[in-house]
Formats: structure tokens, sequence, C-alpha cells
């Protein structure tokens, strides 16, 4: 069975050449809404999150503080533009795995989603 990988944000759900090639490896869930995160973690049993900052990263950042409190072994990887170095350190702080600045290569973060997944389901 291939990993699920939870793909949220505007730009990212529709970067084909990312999704072409995390579909080799893993099985893609799409969401648009932060407020859908938990529940989608849920309910498809998710072994990564690619979250890309909306233009109210605090929220986003709320969410992931929350679910990594809950799940603190699933991995986050952040896509961003505009974060500032105090934005990508509170980022990590709350426990994300890596980040990816815009414009981000999408070969380099699928391989970094693939490596993230392989790592995660091997324990």
């Amino acid at each position: 069975m291939k990993p699920k990988v939870l793909l949220l944000g505007e730009r990212i759900t529709r970067d084909q050449v990312l999704i072409t090639q995390l579909r080799r490896k893993a099985e893609l869930i799409f969401s648009l809404e932060i407020t859908q995160l938990e529940k989608t973690i849920r309910e498809s049993y998710i072994d990564l999150v690619v979250l890309e900052y909306s233009d109210d990263w605090e929220e986003d950042l709320r969410a992931i503080e929350a679910i990594k409190a809950r799940l603190p072994n699933l991995p986050f990887i952040i896509v961003d533009g505009n974060a500032s170095n105090e934005i990508v350190i509170r980022s990590f702080r709350a426990g994300l795995e890596d980040y990816f600045k815009k414009p981000y290569d999408p070969m380099l973060l699928a391989e970094r989603v693939e490596a993230l997944v392989k790592r995660r389901t091997a324990h």
C-alpha cells in the first residue's frame, strides 16, 4: 500500500510536475482548507503533510502545533515565499521537518517527500 501524502495549499495542489512525481510513490490527498487539516489527517491516515502557508500563516502554524501535540511523529513540510526568519524559526520549533522557499524546485521537493515518507514508514 502506498503512503498517503496530504498536499494543502492553493498552488501546490495544482503543481502538475510535483503531483506527477509524488504519485509514483504515494497516494495524494488534496485540500485547500487549513480548517479541514485535522479531520483529513484522522480520516485518511496521512503519512506526511506538505502545507503551503496562506496569508494567515499564524493560523496555519497554530493548526500545525495542535496536530503535532497529538501526532508528534507526523512530518510536515512547509512551502512559502514570504516567510521571515522568525516565521521559519517558529515553524521549526513547532516540529516542522523541512521548509521550501518559493519558487521551489518540484523535483527536489518530491525527493524530500519520498525520503521522509520512507523514513516514517520504515519505523
